[in-house]
């Protein structure tokens, strides 16, 4: 029988094993088809995808792609994951915290809109513990 390589039949075991060869320069056929699947499933072109290992490689080359420099600020959440400061810290941007809102435990917009100054390049929108920010229209 001849194994189909699809996103429905791929294990999660698989999918680290993949990333670990993929990490460690193996089976670049196993790559090519998870770029294959991956461009089929979200209708895109493969210099569209980038497979990375985790969210701080997703955020540092975020930040990379946006060219910003070291005077540039980034926006977080004083209350966030490690991971999503040490990636802002390691592009050696500036880092802003400011506080959550007590009643909805993400950013408080209003602390937010008034920490946006003239060198703000970026702001990290966390949705805490699930619960999804509201008010991104008032700050778009």
């Amino acid at each position: 029988m001849k194994f189909k390589f699809t996103l429905n039949s791929i294990t999660k075991l698989q999918v680290i094993k993949a990333i670990f060869s993929i990490l460690f320069g193996r089976s670049q056929v196993i790559y090519q088809k998870l770029l294959l699947q991956l461009q089929d499933y979200f209708k895109l072109n493969q210099d569209q995808i980038y497979p990375l290992a985790s969210g701080r490689m997703a955020i540092y080359s975020l930040i990379k792609s946006l060219k910003l420099i070291d005077t540039d600020e980034v926006i977080v959440t004083g209350y966030t994951c490690v991971v999503v400061t040490n990636a802002v810290k390691l592009t050696k941007c500036q880092l802003k915290y400011v506080d959550i809102n007590p009643n909805t435990l993400n950013i408080d917009t209003n602390q937010l809109l008034n920490s946006i100054k003239a060198n703000t390049k970026l702001i990290i929108i966390s949705h805490n513990f699930g619960m999804v920010y509201q008010d991104i229209e008032s700050i778009i």
